[in-house]
């Protein structure tokens, strides 16, 4: 069968709502494209991480400061899933997780721009979790019934994973719009700052007088250019290198056992 006639019936198992599994034969581009979005969204998860991170230890109490490590863990465990998948995928390109995480600190792939922004205060924690995570939801759960079976299988999870993300956020930002003066005030300066970043969730589209910049919001995210962008690479890429024994002795260890 030639190329033209398998991917015909490729497309028609599509249409049939067929699944493909990671060892099916697919065309080239459905590959690429497949690459492509998990990548993004893999990275993203990891990226995604520390905005949240570096509150961890400034949350204000103990409970706090355990369901947000929780999540934070959460996040780069998706990215790693994510990663394993697109490493599959480019498996017959002779790619692995090595180079597709070495093409985020290359800049050769990009992570969604709501990870470029600062969260200077408490409350930015709470709007990541509420308002963030709610947006990725609708856009994940979009995806559920996507044709590659190893991502929609993995999205059930994820997806579920952040509504208790999102729950948590929402506990965060009830109990500072209850509180204070004070707090209030520090809520609804995160929720400003967090609004038109966040609309990029689902693409330009027309809002009046706060119609966001999606030139600028663009740009930033493909030149890296955001307030945030450099200084959470570079905490990636200090993670990456530090962590190279890690990886290197797991792989001599695989190794070892398959001799």
């Amino acid at each position: 069968m030639d190329e033209a006639q398998k991917t015909a019936e490729f497309m028609a198992r599509i249409e049939n709502g067929e699944k493909i599994e990671a060892n099916d034969w697919m065309p080239e581009e459905y590959r690429n494209l497949l690459i492509k979005q998990i990548h993004m969204h893999g990275v993203s998860e990891i990226m995604g991480a520390y905005p949240e991170k570096e509150w961890v230890p400034k949350a204000p109490s103990i409970r706090r400061k355990l369901a947000l490590n929780a999540k934070v863990q959460d996040e780069i465990g998706h990215g790693q899933m994510l990663l394993r998948l697109a490493e599959d995928l480019s498996r017959p390109y002779g790619r692995g997780r090595e180079a597709l995480m070495e093409d985020l600190l290359n800049g050769h792939v990009k992570f969604h721009n709501v990870f470029h922004m600062p969260a200077p205060t408490w409350a930015d924690a709470g709007v990541i979790g509420f308002l963030v995570d709610g947006g990725a939801i609708i856009t994940q759960a979009a995806l559920l019934e996507s044709s590659y079976a190893p991502y929609a299988r993995m999205l059930k999870r994820i997806v579920a994973e952040e509504s208790f993300h999102m729950q948590y956020g929402e506990s965060v930002v009830l109990a500072l719009a209850e509180g204070t003066t004070r707090q209030r005030e520090m809520l609804q300066g995160a929720i400003d700052r967090w609004w038109e970043p966040m609309m990029f969730f689902f693409g330009p589209r027309q809002m009046g007088q706060t119609e966001p910049d999606w030139v600028r919001d663009t740009e930033m995210v493909r030149n890296n250019s955001g307030p945030q962008s450099q200084a959470r690479l570079h905490l990636r890429r200090q993670a990456h290198s530090e962590q190279r024994w890690v990886r290197e002795a797991v792989m001599h260890a695989t190794a070892l056992a398959t001799v």
